[in-house]
């Protein structure tokens, strides 16, 4: 996690603008905007990360507690927070109708180069929404996800907002990252000696 004075110079040097600094401010002092729960198809979990210095809630085991290890490890990412405050977003339905409702991402993540909203599902489910709300959820030729709704909002501030599918997750990787886990921990543990 960054000290302040690490964090101060990090929006210095990106140019955050000051819109976009009140909602990182915001983001960065707030507690989750919601507690996490298992549902039939998933387990919820807590996550001790070394990195933010407590406690990161997860919803899923095979999607969202492999992403946070990959935020965990990335030397990319600065900090990360899980279900941030909520945003409101509109689009039109499949039948043309305006919908909105404010929206809570799985995660807010600031990058060395960057800040911004990451969402994180199963492609299957991806799929379904998309064919129910095209224009919430798109997929380009290239394969790529997109939230329209969530980038627009995003972009007010000079912020991203980034779907994260499950098929983007090398598993290999993650895997890796799992046996690996003691060994940081106990790496950390000699560091602070």
């Amino acid at each position: 996690m960054l000290t302040e004075e690490e964090y101060e110079k990090w929006c210095v040097d990106i140019k955050i603008s000051e819109d976009a600094r009140k909602v990182i401010d915001r983001i960065r002092s707030s507690q989750p905007s919601r507690r996490v729960k298992s549902t039939p198809f998933s387990m919820s979990g807590r996550y001790p990360s070394r990195k933010m210095m407590f406690v990161i809630q997860f919803e899923s085991h095979t999607l969202e507690y492999r992403v946070i290890l990959v935020l965990e490890y990335d030397s990319e990412v600065l900090e990360f927070y899980d279900q941030p405050p909520p945003f409101k977003i509109a689009f039109l339905d499949k039948k043309g109708h305006k919908r909105a409702f404010f929206y809570t991402a799985d995660f807010f993540v600031l990058w060395k180069t960057g800040a911004g909203w990451l969402e994180c599902k199963p492609d299957e489910q991806l799929t379904k929404l998309s064919d129910k709300s095209p224009n919430r959820y798109m997929k380009d030729q290239q394969g790529n996800w997109s939230c329209p709704p969530g980038e627009e909002y995003a972009r007010k501030f000079g912020l991203s907002f980034t779907v994260f599918p499950a098929s983007k997750l090398n598993s290999n990787y993650c895997r890796n990252l799992v046996f690996l886990e003691d060994y940081y921990r106990e790496k950390d543990q000699e560091n602070r000696e």
